[in-house]
């Protein structure tokens, strides 16, 4: 940014800017001449004006955060709910703040960092503060990523971490003392797309220390341009910006703490319920409180900005007539629908299934052992005792609440795979197991969840003849083999982990074993009148070809976001490299001696691997 930008960034503020002025051209940064050439014209001034009046345009990001000013607008380190002054390098400031202090004080205790527990995302997501006796305010794009909405209220997400938790903690300083963390009791609202960007909080007081409960910060009955702000939060890194050496010099390198920034309301917009400020915040301070330096009291909730532009908030009016809706009513909305006839398959025709074989990689690799709580729940298989459904080359077990399999087993061997083309798909159900175990086309009719294989057609589809393949790819369409997956998911990496696996890996005959299912959990969302999983897993065994080693490696797949309606749009699947370990603590499978088998269960802690590409899979 050059040196003539910089100044005429500051000419609304005229006492800030004079001594700007000054203090650069004691330290001879620029000489007088420069400076005198920098003072803004009345035409500078006037289009200044008018592009603060100018409606907004809105970041396409809601969470990115912006440095508007690179001069004149500090960032002050808050430490024991207090900031200091003297750290500023000019009076200005220093003699708008001190006034100010109490409010302010006041403000800090009750302003939080919004933390997640089982996120493989983020240990904390932005900033939120205490708007009633046990309510906080963020933004809705901060509580999405640990909370979404199902029927008339709102649940915690899950990750295959496990389901997620959130609490605010309102210390987080620097060099500061113990956390001051409070658990979140309960989501009571997030706001719809297309809505302010808000959301709020139940916190659970009882929880913490004696500092409970923290204040309300008061919210203002209006908002008023030209005032001067404060905005405290927690600012992290942003490796978006334009300008990291400005920055880190504001910041002074050191980030994810409470800090509060002063400035002004550049403008207020009525009918876009929006207000504009040019105080310096990063991401992190998404969820930050604005508040009124002369009065303390909260006049906007922070969301996002544009560099260089301003910065958006939810004017505080706004706020509270939010809460008041929220804290005062609920709605509720369902509607079942009922599926078509299916085809019939009688149990002579599934005669003489052979199904997964243990021994197919030459070490035995055994069907998973189920854990008590999940033993109970196997559904009953005529003829068998363990519960398995054999098909060619592959076997399921299914779960007797849940209606879904609990796993199938597949072996795969590349080196005689056919390519057998895809007829129109015929599902059906399975005559060996009651129907009332068994989830039809009912899940699936008219929305964007497809019958998702977890045998993929093709994995079974091998043998001798091309008639054994042909026959395999078609058992893959039995509703047992069947779970509800968006239409995106098998476009993703998830589809290629056994192929890459075959061609990329010195794997031993081209042979493959792969388990797959999905994670139950009592919080999956409720659709239909059927819970649909959020996550699902594999677990791939192959034996090295260099070495004649047996190597097990675990993979899941989340989908990050859940938007409201099915009947229209989920967000993105992303898909991790797990360890065993992790999948069995998620599932209630026990694998056996498979996990000394898996290179990321070798270290002490079990880690994550985001894939990116199918090359960042450990084998």
């Amino acid at each position: 940014m050059g040196r003539l930008d910089a100044l005429q960034n500051i000419n609304r503020d005229a006492t800030l800017k004079e001594e700007i002025f000054t203090r650069l051209a004691e330290r001879e940064v620029v000489d007088r001449a420069e400076l005198a050439g920098a003072r803004p014209s009345r035409a500078s001034v006037d289009a200044a004006r008018a592009l603060i009046e100018d409606p907004p345009e809105r970041p396409l990001d809601p969470g990115l955060e912006a440095i508007i000013l690179v001069l004149g607008r500090p960032v002050l380190l808050v430490q024991h709910d207090d900031f200091d002054v003297a750290t500023l390098d000019t009076d200005t400031w220093r003699s708008r703040l001190e006034p100010a202090r109490a409010a302010l004080r006041s403000a800090i205790s009750s302003v939080g960092r919004i933390e997640v527990d089982n996120s493989p995302r983020f240990d904390w997501v932005g900033t939120g503060w205490v708007v009633a006796d046990d309510v906080v305010v963020t933004n809705r794009h901060v509580a999405a990523e640990f909370a979404r909405r199902e029927g008339d209220g709102f649940v915690f997400r899950s990750s295959f971490l496990g389901e997620m938790a959130a609490r605010v903690d309102f210390k987080e300083e620097f060099q500061g003392p113990n956390p001051a963390e409070f658990r979140i009791a309960e989501v009571l609202h997030i706001e719809d797309d297309g809505g302010p960007d808000m959301a709020f909080l139940r916190v659970a007081w009882s929880d913490g220390d004696a500092d409970a409960p923290r204040a309300p910060i008061r919210l203002a009955d209006g908002v008023q341009p030209g005032g001067g702000i404060a905005v405290i939060g927690y600012p992290a890194k942003d490796t978006r910006t334009r300008i990291p050496d400005e920055m880190d010099r504001i910041f002074g390198n050191v980030y994810d703490v409470k800090r509060l920034a002063p400035g002004e309301t550049t403008a207020v917009h009525t009918g876009e319920q929006l207000v504009t400020h040019d105080a310096t915040t990063l991401g992190g301070n998404s969820g930050s409180v604005v508040v009124d330096l002369e009065t303390g009291s909260a006049t906007a909730l922070h969301f996002a900005g544009r560099e260089r532009d301003r910065n958006f908030a939810v004017p505080a009016p706004v706020v509270r007539a939010r809460l008041a809706s929220v804290l005062g009513m609920r709605q509720a909305r369902r509607a079942p629908v009922m599926g078509p006839s299916r085809p019939v398959v009688t149990v002579a025709d599934l005669a003489g299934r052979t199904g997964y074989d243990p021994g197919f990689l030459g070490p035995l690799v055994t069907h998973p052992a189920l854990r008590p709580g999940l033993a109970d729940a196997l559904a009953p298989v005529d003829g068998r005792d363990d519960g398995l459904l054999d098909y060619s080359h592959f076997s399921v077990r299914m779960h007797r609440d849940r209606r879904l399999a609990m796993y199938t087993a597949v072996n795969i061997d590349g080196a005689s795979a056919r390519n057998v083309r895809r007829a129109r798909d015929k599902w059906a159900m399975d005559p060996r197991l009651d129907e009332r175990f068994q989830v039809g086309n009912e899940l699936y009719e008219r929305n964007r969840l497809d019958r998702g294989h977890l045998v993929r057609r093709l994995d079974p589809a091998w043998g001798d003849t091309f008639g054994v393949a042909e026959a395999a790819a078609m058992d893959t369409f039995f509703y047992t083999n069947c779970s509800p997956q968006h239409e995106t998911l098998n476009q993703q990496l998830w589809l290629g982990v056994e192929d890459y696996i075959l061609t990329n890996a010195d794997v031993h005959d081209l042979k493959v074993s792969v388990f797959s299912g999905p994670i139950f959990r009592d919080s999956d969302r409720r659709y239909r009148d059927f819970l649909v999983p959020e996550d699902y897993w594999k677990v791939v065994a192959v034996v090295d070809d260099q070495f004649g080693e047996l190597s097990v490696t675990g993979y899941v797949v989340s989908q990050r976001d859940f938007m409201d309606d099915l009947e229209f749009v989920f967000g993105p699947y992303q898909t991790y490299q797990v360890s065993v370990a992790t999948i069995e603590g998620q599932t209630q499978l026990d694998f056996g001696d498979l996990k000394s088998f898996d290179p990321l269960g070798r270290v002490e802690a079990a880690p994550v691997r985001r894939l990116t590409t199918l090359s960042d899979i450990v084998l």
